[in-house]
């Protein structure tokens, strides 16, 4: 079981370029089995913008089991236009070993 706590803020703009979304995260989670916790954050802002060649989502800050860092996607084509620095995937297998043991 987990349980997530926290707050997300969504601001839109109506415009045709520029920015026309950011969403701010702050999430504390807590997972819980065989009586055993571990806990991790989601953390950060994600910010659509429509530039001269289309939209980009730029997601900023710390996705549990993901990256920390920055990911810009390319809306149109799905493409990723600019990959995180700090992969954290490997976080996983510790989060399984401490609700396993």
């Amino acid at each position: 079981m987990t349980h997530a706590q926290g707050h997300i803020v969504t601001k839109e703009f109506d415009r045709d370029s520029g920015t026309v979304e950011v969403r701010t995260l702050n999430v504390a989670l807590t997972a819980m089995a065989n009586g055993n916790t571990y806990r991790f954050r989601d953390v950060g802002a994600d910010h659509t913008k429509v530039t001269k060649d289309g939209p980009i989502l730029t997601i900023v800050g710390q996705i549990p089991f993901d990256f920390i860092g920055v990911l810009k996607i390319d809306l149109d084509t799905g493409e990723v236009v600019h990959e995180p620095g700090h992969g954290i995937s490997a976080r996983i297998a510790d989060a399984c070993a401490v609700l396993a043991a």
